[in-house]
């Protein structure tokens, strides 16, 4: 029997974290050290049993933890930092995309 409706249900970012979602979608962090430490700093277990995914961990970290991390000055200015680094290193580059042909 197929379900009739499937709800997939996420933690709510607060306002103050909804940047931590552009980096957990930009492939950066899986190189970039700085993005990986700020994942691990949220919930090291969490991490490694996500499988060092972070869309996995934030579509399953709680929301307390969620709560603790938008209060916490010292991960929101660790987050700070790292967003800001990935949207300088987005401007440097826009300059060799290739124009559109078409």
């Amino acid at each position: 029997m197929k379900p009739a409706q499937i709800f997939t249900v996420v933690p709510l970012l607060p306002p103050s974290l909804e940047r931590l979602r552009l980096l957990a979608y930009n492939l950066r962090w899986a190189w970039d050290h700085g993005t990986i430490e700020l994942f691990r700093r949220m919930d090291s277990d969490l991490w490694e049993s996500s499988g060092h995914n972070p869309v996995q961990m934030l579509g399953t970290i709680s929301q307390a933890q969620l709560n603790a991390a938008a209060k916490d000055e010292a991960f929101l200015a660790q987050l700070d930092r790292t967003a800001r680094e990935l949207e300088e290193l987005s401007v440097d580059r826009e300059h060799l995309v290739p124009p559109r042909l078409w």
